[in-house]
């Protein structure tokens, strides 16, 4: 009789903090959600709503004025032999902010058209565009025709800086609100050409770019923030 009441004991105990331990772990994947959702909210913040009032001293430019697509296709196949670094559309998760790691494969193993890209373009994935996928590349490399690759002129915009605009909530919802296809939607190239990127002090290029480079460091602090705290509750 001790003996079973002992074991009851420590089964309704062990019950319990499993019970603990399940809540604690629900806890901490709302948490991670949130977490993904400050980026956006932060990004909202920074950049002007297009349907608000500008804030002083800003202004909207055209985004294929400042950064035109320029698509250079090439076929890997014609490069059997050849090392590239080639990312497809799984290279990064929806809304990732850090640059994906390099992907070395062979021409041979590559059988579709791609797209070269360099360490000068953004790449935007026009593909499903509510997955929110941009990417900076440090370096060249190939990828899926799906990206646009994007050549930001660099005596008016930063590339990080672009970047940043183009994972906004606001330019994710008029990316949605401009695709073609039920099954694999995508955003017209003419509604990303004629998007309206906004950008701080448009006349003054100097001070313009000064002011996109604070925000970017702004931005890339809270993402490192960010980051420290999901790997925490990793």
């Amino acid at each position: 009789d001790r003996s079973l009441a002992e074991q009851r004991r420590i089964v309704a105990r062990l019950e319990l903090l499993l019970g603990e331990t399940r809540a604690m772990r629900e806890d901490i994947q709302v948490m991670r959600r949130d977490l993904a959702q400050v980026m956006e909210s932060v990004l909202a913040e920074v950049f002007p709503n297009p349907n608000e009032e500008m804030p002083k001293g800003w202004g909207w430019k055209r985004l294929g004025d400042i950064a035109p697509e320029d698509s250079q296709q090439i076929f890997p196949t014609d490069y059997p032999g050849h090392l590239f670094n080639y990312w497809g559309l799984d290279a990064i998760e929806k809304g990732q902010i850090d640059e994906p790691a390099p992907n070395f494969v062979t021409g041979s193993s590559i059988q579709s058209t791609c797209i070269k890209f360099t360490s000068e373009h953004v790449l935007y994935c026009k593909l499903r565009p509510y997955l929110n996928k941009v990417i900076v590349p440090s370096s060249e490399g190939i990828g899926s025709t799906e990206w646009v690759p994007l050549r930001p002129n660099p005596e008016i915009i930063e590339r990080k800086f672009l970047a940043f605009a183009l994972r906004t909530p606001q330019f994710v919802q008029y990316a949605t609100s401009n695709v073609a296809g039920a099954r694999m939607p995508r955003m017209s190239k003419r509604a990303l050409e004629e998007t309206k990127i906004p950008i701080p002090y448009p006349d003054d290029p100097a001070r313009s770019l000064a002011e996109q480079r604070r925000i970017v460091a702004y931005l890339e602090h809270i993402a490192e923030e960010i980051r420290a705290m999901d790997d925490v509750l990793a």
